[in-house]
């Protein structure tokens, strides 16, 4: 496996400094092989230079550990792997403030899934600030733009799903206005991830959700695909589940 080897100083305080990231980006390439499998996933009109997610997420906490102001203030964000290391670092801040006003202006250059997908995995400003989050990621979810509403939607299944939360959640997602594929795949994904938090109810749940909101039949269906897909569920489960299908 390529070792990651980072320039002596990770500091990005300048134009210079941010030219000697992008530069170091395309040396922790992993060859053309890779970078034409990840063409062939992300659908991405980024260029993608080719590397691991283990390594960018080293790379995105070295950064992080310097002075790193000039990563927010430089760049074109053409790059898939350099927008994907911002948001690895904004997602490292304690500062709220600061963590939302940089995704502000780096949520409207995603156009992959792997980009709103990724970057919310960890918010290490969310304690604290729960209340302010679901308010914003409930926002984002009203966006047309179909990357902007799925990182809203995944943000609220990643953090907003326990059972104070969940009827909220689902409430939400009634605002959603945009029907484009991966924001419908997106809610599909939240409703599996729901149903298991309380697979006993699985059944129950899936009825209720489906009398209580406006989910067209596409969502509903891969929903209970993806639950049938899941070990989380036993056989019985996944037959009844398969019976509320609703037929096209």
């Amino acid at each position: 496996m390529k070792e990651i080897v980072y320039y002596i100083d990770m500091k990005i305080k300048s134009e210079q400094d941010y030219q000697q990231f992008i530069n170091h980006l395309y040396e922790l390439s992993d060859g053309e092989k890779f970078v034409a499998f990840q063409q062939k996933i992300l659908n991405t009109q980024k260029t993608i230079v080719g590397i691991k997610t283990p390594m960018l997420r080293k790379l995105a906490k070295e950064i992080y550990s310097c002075s790193h102001d000039g990563l927010f203030k430089y760049g074109t964000n053409d790059i898939f792997e350099e927008v994907l290391v911002k948001g690895l670092v904004i997602a490292m801040h304690t500062d709220c403030d600061f963590a939302l006003q940089e995704l502000n202006r780096l949520v409207k250059c995603f156009d992959t899934w792997a980009e709103t997908d990724m970057i919310c995995v960890s918010f290490k400003f969310f304690k604290g600030n729960e209340e302010r989050l679901f308010n914003y990621f409930s926002e984002l979810v009203k966006s047309e733009k179909e990357f902007v509403c799925r990182f809203g939607i995944v943000c609220l299944m990643k953090y907003f799903l326990d059972e104070n939360n969940v009827d909220r959640t689902f409430k939400a997602l009634d605002n959603v206005k945009c029907d484009k594929y991966y924001v419908n795949m997106a809610i599909s994904w939240l409703i599996c991830e729901a149903l298991i938090k309380n697979p006993q109810n699985a059944v129950k749940n899936m009825q209720k959700i489906i009398k209580n909101h406006h989910f067209n039949s596409f969502i509903i269906n891969k929903g209970i695909q993806k639950c049938c897909d899941s070990f989380r569920f036993d056989k019985e489960t996944k037959n009844k589940l398969k019976e509320l299908k609703i037929k096209w």
